[in-house]
């Protein structure tokens, strides 16, 4: 299905998209260490969590005040099950658009049980007269996991390094392919790519400020979002080949509470857990 699309979109999924190789640590002397482990998401089956996304045009630059934005979708995010991805267990987490005047189809990644590294993504592109499936797979040579920057559309798929040992800069080398990646085609061709991982404290303060940027007052002020700027907030930068992606995490929470990535601004609205549910 992808060699129906222009050989432009091509290039450029090319140049945006990847997944894992080698990870080389650069960090400072004397740094203290983050408790990145403790961000990461524990999902139970049946888990769900809706996100709320806003976007500017691709030509404009990120300008807050200055760029137009599209009105706020609703995103449903759920864990169904479990499926083996490139080999490994992974969850398998469904993602549908809320919105009734949206008919945009379901996007679905497969995340390491173990790891938490992206596997797969199957999402679609915007083409004239309806959409365009895309699936991309990623896989590492070194074995060590490594932040992926998803293909660029208006629900932001990023996902970083959270173990314990991660802190400071860090250096990572990662492959994409596209198709599922559960077998190698003749000709088949992995996208290297480098990207950076930046880690550090983020006052609690400046995350209702940055909420307030993009998201009306009505819904910054809301209980949820409240609650947010009760504990303390960890930024990850991501960084690569001209992208640069700001994500916030939180202890407990099933996926960043804010992210960034030069397109999309995305903030976490709501969760959702299966023993929750009647």
């Amino acid at each position: 299905m992808l060699r129906s699309l222009p050989a432009a979109l091509l290039s450029v999924l090319a140049a945006l998209a990847c997944g894992p190789l080698t990870a080389v640590a650069q960090q400072a002397a004397g740094e203290e260490e983050l408790p990145l482990d403790r961000l990461r998401p524990h999902w139970e089956l049946g888990d769900r969590w809706t996100v709320e996304t806003v976007s500017r045009p691709l030509h404009v630059r990120s300008d807050a005040t200055r760029t137009a934005r599209s009105s706020p979708l609703p995103w449903q995010f759920e864990v169904p099950t479990l499926e083996k991805a490139a080999s490994e267990d992974c969850f398998r987490v469904e993602v549908t658009c809320q919105a009734e005047d949206r008919s945009i189809p379901k996007t679905v990644f497969w995340l390491d049980c173990d790891s938490f590294a992206l596997r797969r993504i199957t999402t679609h592109l915007p083409v004239p007269g309806g959409f365009q499936e895309m699936t991309m797979s990623y896989d590492s040579v070194s074995g060590q996991p490594s932040p992926i920057l998803g293909p660029l559309s208006a629900l932001p798929i990023d996902t970083p390094v959270l173990y314990a040992g991660a802190k400071g800069l860090q250096t990572f080398i990662y492959t994409s392919h596209f198709g599922s990646g559960e077998r190698k085609e003749l000709g088949d061709v992995g996208f290297a790519q480098q990207i950076e991982q930046q880690v550090s404290d983020v006052p609690q303060d400046e995350v209702r400020k940055l909420f307030g940027e993009h998201f009306a007052k009505s819904l910054v002020d809301d209980p949820f979002t409240k609650s947010l700027t009760l504990r303390p907030v960890t930024e990850v930068r991501l960084k690569s080949q001209g992208r640069l992606v700001r994500q916030l995490w939180q202890t407990e929470r099933p996926w960043p509470i804010y992210c960034d990535n030069g397109y999309t601004v995305s903030r976490l609205v709501g969760v959702e857990h299966r023993e929750d549910r009647p």
